[in-house]
């Protein structure tokens, strides 16, 4: 019987990336994915002959840049194009407001509706990035071991300094106010039209089952605005389906001798010896 130092259960995004990742530093990786392709909800399936679609998401709103570089997904196949029209908000009587990645294309257009609103729209994308850059430092660290915290772990978490650095101890007092936050809080101190407003708060529900009044939803809006560079709304599609990013995550793991078995649901999970 084949012996492995990890097993990955499942083939997502996730999966494949750890996997990927394990095997790279010269771990003897086994990924098992119950159906008969990897890929879970990142999935682009031809309907009719000729014809595909993607399954789940049709865009991405962010790849942490390590796993960009680590797995050199742009070697294995992974290409990345970003809208200019980044989201349009309809309402009943026809009109709209147009979310580009030009701020100042979305300013104009917010224009029509709030000249108050258009003014605010620079700055209040300059504070979501602000904000998201202190995540983005969090995100990149290993979490230390509680209780036992050292001078060596203490260390370790020096890159949060980066952002107090450039934004002051103030940024980090607005970090730790907004995070706790429900939608309607952060747009009544920056908005007035509602159009504006709902479209502001679907980005902090986006891949949420709670609605804009539920605690902590502006944390949810700092996170997938990650590595946007201010761009509100950001998205970027994957060339060919979405389905493209899960075969450059494949071909990245079988480049360091991953083994991927597809069909082989997990019925079980023994434990011996911890």
């Amino acid at each position: 019987m084949a012996q492995f130092d990890i097993i990955v259960v499942g083939g997502g995004v996730n999966s494949l990336v750890t996997a990927a990742l394990m095997g790279k530093v010269g771990k003897n990786v086994l990924l098992l994915e119950a159906k008969e392709k990897v890929g879970g909800l990142a999935t682009t399936t031809e309907f009719t002959p000729g014809f595909t679609c993607n399954m789940i998401h049709d865009i991405i709103k962010w790849i942490d840049p390590r796993v960009m570089t680590e797995l050199d997904l742009v070697t294995n196949g992974l290409e990345l194009n970003r809208p200019d029209v980044v989201r349009i908000a309809l309402r009943n009587d026809g009109e709209k407001i147009t979310f580009y990645q030009d701020p100042k294309q979305t300013a104009e257009s917010i224009a029509r509706h709030s000249e108050k609103d258009a003014l605010a729209w620079g700055e209040f994308t300059a504070y979501i990035k602000k904000l998201t850059h202190f995540l983005e430092k969090l995100y990149a660290l290993t979490p230390p071991r509680l209780p036992d915290v050292g001078l060596k772990e203490a260390l370790a978490m020096r890159s949060i300094l980066g952002p107090v650095a450039k934004h002051g101890s103030r940024g980090l007092v607005d970090l730790l106010r907004a995070v706790p936050m429900m939608m309607p809080e952060l747009v009544d101190e920056w908005f007035e039209n509602q159009l504006l407003r709902s479209a502001i708060s679907t980005a902090g529900i986006h891949h949420l089952s709670f609605g804009p009044f539920a605690a902590a939803t502006v944390y949810n809006l700092l996170h997938q605005h990650l590595y946007s560079d201010g761009v509100f709304h950001n998205a970027q599609c994957v060339k060919g389906g979405t389905g493209n990013l899960a075969k450059a995550l494949k071909a990245a793991a079988e480049s360091v001798h991953v083994e991927i078995q597809t069909n082989s649901k997990v019925r079980s999970i023994d434990l011996d010896n911890g």
